[in-house]
């Protein structure tokens, strides 16, 4: 099994070479939004996420909510987060690579 740290890096790097984009998962082209990158990177099938990879899901998003907030949050909303007006690329990557980092680091959202 992965860690939370890999989901988030491979996340990252998927979004990096597919694009990204605001208000679906992913467009015609191939690119991205955050929750996109997640699950397309994963392989994993967005209309029928297994138990563990709901799991995973909920781990990746508590670590960037981390990231982004710089404190504990359930539930992060990563949709709405990407959508918000003022999002632009770069921050979606940075805060991927410092959840990555978070992660690594030995963020455990279970523990928290």
């Amino acid at each position: 099994m992965k860690s939370v740290a890999e989901v988030i890096a491979e996340a990252r790097e998927y979004l990096e070479s597919h694009g990204w984009i605001k208000g679906e998962l992913q467009d015609e082209d191939g690119r991205v939004c955050g929750i996109g990158a997640i699950i397309y990177s994963q392989g994993w099938d967005d209309e029928c996420l297994d138990e563990a990879d709901k799991i995973m899901m909920e781990k990746a998003a508590c670590a960037l909510g981390q990231a982004v907030l710089g404190k504990e949050v359930p539930a992060f909303n990563i949709p709405a987060w990407n959508d918000m007006d003022e999002r632009e690329e770069q921050q979606v990557l940075d805060a991927f690579a410092k959840a990555e980092k978070i992660a690594r680091a030995g963020y455990d959202p279970d523990a928290a």
